[in-house]
């Protein structure tokens, strides 16, 4: 249980020097996934009532139906295919299914490949019919790569105007909590997926800023990009330019090995998380309508600096932040996600002054800002030194 309590609270917080804005969101959960479902890794809709998903390594080359009571539905085998790692499943406007058979821990395979599905998955009675796409990343040369370099790993995916977009999973080491963007064709034989961006994620727990997931909305203007701590939501981006968009981060309230997901419509989107032995969790169909977080905060426009002072011979902390903001309270936690009681005694002119319940030792300690009238919190960390 300490585990998951230190592992939670570094991945809500970033330790940069300066604070951030962030949106706390509440998924509803839907229901327990299907037991054969233990390691959901993509997610698709077919109607209101019937998902589609599948397991990662190790698993059958199935894809399994649900509802959203957590009742299977149906199984279908893809017969004698690649199922080394797949991590993800999309479609695109035509109805084709993709599968991505391109997990990659160690940055090692030659054997990428995307399955190709056409035929109607939901009726038994028709045989499956599909092909597949094998590819390369274009800048790849080692196999694997040196750890600072391991950018190769991908479990996100979607397409669009029959190209296939690829986000990789960041591993490197240094970690630089990235995702790459590679394209390469919809159509079925070898290609060289081609790089076109980078996205800094910004959080510096290893993992806790790679992508896990993606999906486009029907209408192809939001694009979520999935983690196990929060996720990353881009609006109004030029055509395929997708990081050229306003980005929304949306912080979970609770931590899962979060790695499917699907828009429902423009709005809600259905996320599954795999089943957890450390953490205990796991398993689940969760709800989340986006646009009831983001329009709520779109317009918000203020300096995210915050700057901690410590005054250990009283233990008072004087905050000082952007006086526009409206601030409902304050949290002053240490590494280990311990949170001091605090008792304001004045909030003025972009100033908080208040006394902790007790002095503060040497160490790295976290001011998280909690905002009214949205669900904002603006979050810094700060050093106190002997």
């Amino acid at each position: 249980m300490l585990f998951q309590k230190i592992i939670l609270f570094l991945i809500f917080l970033h330790t940069g020097e300066t604070g951030f804005s962030q949106i706390q969101v509440y998924p509803t959960v839907k229901c327990s996934l299907p037991s054969k479902l233990t390691e959901s890794s993509g997610l698709i809709i077919q109607s209101s009532d019937t998902l589609w998903s599948h397991n990662d390594s190790g698993n059958k080359a199935k894809l399994y139906a649900f509802n959203t009571k957590g009742d299977e539905l149906m199984d279908r085998s893809m017969g004698d295919v690649s199922d080394k790692d797949w991590e993800e499943i999309t479609k695109d406007d035509k109805g084709i299914i993709y599968i991505g058979d391109f997990g990659n821990n160690n940055n090692d395979r030659e054997d990428l490949m995307i399955l190709r599905v056409s035929s109607d998955i939901s009726d038994k009675s028709k045989p499956i019919i599909l092909d597949s796409i094998s590819f390369q990343f274009e800048d790849q040369t080692l196999f694997p790569p040196p750890s600072s370099s391991l950018n190769f790993d991908c479990e996100a995916m979607v397409v669009m105007n029959d190209t296939i977009f690829l986000f990789t999973k960041d591993r490197t080491n240094p970690y630089l909590s990235q995702t790459l963007l590679y394209t390469l064709p919809a159509t079925p034989g070898f290609h060289i997926a081609h790089y076109k961006a980078t996205y800094l994620t910004n959080v510096p727990v290893f993992l806790q800023g790679s992508i896990t997931g993606a999906a486009l909305s029907p209408d192809k203007k939001t694009l979520a990009l999935l983690g196990y701590p929060r996720m990353w939501v881009f609006k109004n981006f030029k055509g395929t330019d997708f990081f050229s968009g306003k980005v929304s981060v949306l912080q979970f309230d609770s931590y899962s090995q979060k790695e499917g997901i699907a828009f429902i419509d423009n709005c809600s989107v259905y996320i599954t998380d795999e089943i957890n032995p450390v953490l205990l969790n796991g398993g689940n169909l969760y709800e989340l309508n986006l646009c009831e977080y983001i329009t709520e905060t779109k317009d918000l426009n203020f300096k995210k600096d915050i700057v901690v002072k410590y005054d250990a011979s009283n233990g008072h902390i004087l905050i000082q932040y952007d006086p526009k903001l409206e601030i409902k309270d304050i949290v002053i936690s240490n590494l280990s996600g311990v949170k001091f009681n605090s008792q304001i005694e004045h909030i003025k002119d972009g100033t908080i002054g208040c006394k902790l319940d007790r002095n503060l030792s040497s160490g790295i300690y976290f001011c998280s800002l909690y905002l009214k009238n949205n669900k904002n919190i603006l979050t810094t960390k700060f050093l106190i030194q002997d």
